[in-house]
């Protein structure tokens, strides 16, 4: 097989994969828009109080969340829109497993082929001929 069909095969490879990672994109896009701007605007929570989170949780988490002075604390009670908020956090995970998967694909890519029409990385590519013909090069400049 000549140099150019092994970069043929390679270029078929990586179209495959771009299709995959606009697809992964398009859905962190969404995922995003979704969790932040449109989650943000939509949802309604109100500051737990004391009170409440003693009968919701442990007497030493909500003292250690207290706001001093006040009956409130720095946590948040989301009850009153459990629908906006199941939408935020599957908005969240999407975006975690689209970034996720971005990884997995860039980590997949097929390596560069070597200059002797071999399979190799790009790492064997530059050490390769064209590293020994630059190696030669620099020597000859030397002189």
């Amino acid at each position: 097989m000549s140099m150019y069909g092994s970069l043929s095969a390679v270029f078929q490879q990586h179209r495959r994969r771009n299709g995959k990672r606009w697809l992964v994109f398009l859905l962190l896009v969404v995922a995003f828009i979704l969790y932040i701007p449109v989650g943000l605007a939509l949802a309604t929570w109100e500051e737990l109080l004391l009170e409440d989170c003693w009968e919701q949780l442990s007497f030493e988490y909500c003292e250690e969340h207290w706001v001093e002075g006040t009956n409130e604390t720095d946590l948040f009670d989301y009850s009153n829109d459990l629908s906006t908020n199941l939408m935020r956090s599957s908005s969240q995970f999407a975006c975690i497993m689209s970034i996720m998967l971005f990884i997995l694909l860039a980590a997949g890519d097929p390596a560069l082929p070597d200059t002797d029409g071999g399979s190799g990385s790009a790492g064997s590519f530059v050490n390769g001929k064209a590293g020994q013909q630059a190696k030669g090069a620099s020597e000859v400049a030397r002189n």
